[in-house]
């Protein structure tokens, strides 16, 4: 009898790292600090545990900045204690690549040399289930290599709440390793439009 064989893993093309940007807790705190490393995902099965499990831009951000949650996470740098605060971007970067514009490769390089944006606006709470699942699309764009004729142009994205007082709004951001001028800018914004020009 052939031995069972165990669960079957499809491999990313690459490694992709989920971050948090929190608020600040004390004054002059380096924006550098306030980003955490929370998990690295390599499979698509990996992947889809990770995006179950760790809240979602609704549980960060709320509707109306009144329901943004507090989350708790260990104090990386007071081992054993919590650190409570707000989440101001959900992140997904590809693993050696943080989420800095001032991030630099071992060669001293840039690395985060643009971006490619999409803004939601969120009239009605429907809004924020199509917003979500602009979200978990092109995220899954991006792991996938589908995002681009050139997905090894794409570092990660970010989403975040721009809401004001009167004007609920979450925009996602696609950061990139080439310049603004690169054709592939160009033609990963119309890509962009176009897969979600209904949304």
């Amino acid at each position: 009898m052939a031995a069972a064989e165990g669960p079957t893993h499809h491999a990313l093309a690459d490694t992709w790292v989920f971050w948090e940007q929190r608020a600040k807790n004390v004054d002059k705190e380096p924006w550098q600090e306030r980003h955490l490393q929370l998990c690295e995902v390599d499979t698509v099965e990996a992947f889809w545990t990770a995006f179950t499990l760790l809240p979602t831009p609704l549980q960060y951000f709320g509707y109306d900045k009144t329901q943004a949650a507090v989350i708790h996470r260990e104090d990386e740098k007071n081992p054993g204690q919590l650190r409570c605060s707000e989440v101001k971007q959900a992140l997904l970067f590809r693993k050696g690549c943080e989420p800095f514009t001032e991030f630099k490769n071992a060669a001293g390089e840039q690395v985060n040399k643009s971006r490619v944006d999409v803004r939601m606006a969120l009239r009605r709470k429907d809004d924020v289930k199509d917003a979500m699942e602009v979200w978990k699309e092109m995220l899954l764009m991006i792991v996938g290599g589908s995002i681009s004729d050139e997905p090894s142009i794409v570092n990660g994205a970010n989403i975040s709440d721009k809401s004001k007082a009167n004007a609920q709004s979450w925009r996602i951001e696609v950061w990139l390793n080439v310049p603004d001028s690169s054709p592939a800018v160009g033609a990963m914004k119309k890509h962009i439009e176009r897969t979600f020009k209904k949304r």
